[in-house]
């Protein structure tokens, strides 16, 4: 195998199965790499039914304002900067607890592993759904189906275009197409599989954070991940 093909081996491997699906109905010959794609995603789902969180210990650690010298502070926040300090510690102490969706990832985050990799992140803002994590993690995949549909609404277009191409950070909210007329946001966040429970993605689909500042369309979202050790079973 040459060069170019072992390019193109990786290239098609990297692709998800929506994109593979697509180019298989647009007459292309995929078959190959969909059965690897379709495997691969079988040994994923087998091995996060492994990987129970359970999110009701974050209860205690909800409420506001917090100790400054509480061990849930002093591990997220770290060190304080040397600048701005009583903004910092004013953001770490009223931060609401937000659950991260999982619309997107990184392959290696579906795995044990000690990568630090982005992640498409759907940030539910809303009291109904906010804390319910099994609506939320539905709700990133209507996202990710949407994403990679055929006809993608028109004011989701710009959306799809960067989870696509996912370079570099974006924030957006939801339109009303798909937000059911609450306050969703899609972002990159990033996370060091090293604070994951055991490594990787829980069965879940939801990574728990501190949202320390409001997000905001095309800045880079203030989302602190919380270790597992915080709420793992």
């Amino acid at each position: 195998m040459g060069l170019f093909d072992k390019q193109i081996k990786k290239q098609m491997e990297s692709l998800s199965i929506e994109q593979l699906e697509e180019m298989r109905d647009q007459g292309l010959d995929v078959e190959e790499y969909l059965a690897a794609a379709y495997q691969k995603q079988e040994e994923e789902n087998a091995l996060l039914e492994t990987n129970q969180i359970d999110v009701s210990k974050l209860e205690k650690y909800a409420r506001v304002p917090r100790d400054i010298d509480s061990e849930f502070f002093v591990e997220i926040a770290g060190k304080a900067p040397m600048l701005g300090k009583d903004k910092w510690r004013n953001a770490y102490m009223h931060a609401p607890i937000v659950y991260t969706g999982i619309v997107q990832a990184d392959g290696v985050l579906f795995a044990p592993g000690d990568e630090t990799t982005g992640y498409v992140a759907l940030v539910v803002l809303d009291r109904t759904h906010g804390n319910d994590i099994d609506w939320i993690d539905q709700k990133a995949k209507e996202v990710h189906k949407v994403v990679y549909g055929a006809n993608v609404p028109k004011d989701m277009r710009k959306i799809a275009e960067g989870i696509r191409k996912q370079e570099g950070y974006f924030t957006y909210k939801l339109p009303s197409s798909i937000n059911e007329g609450m306050d969703i946001w899609v972002t990159v966040n990033t996370v060091s599989q090293k604070i994951l429970p055991k490594t990787f993605i829980p069965k879940q689909r939801v990574i728990p954070c501190l949202l320390t500042d409001d997000l905001k369309e095309n800045k880079m979202p203030s989302l602190s991940v919380i270790p597992a050790r915080f709420y793992e079973v």
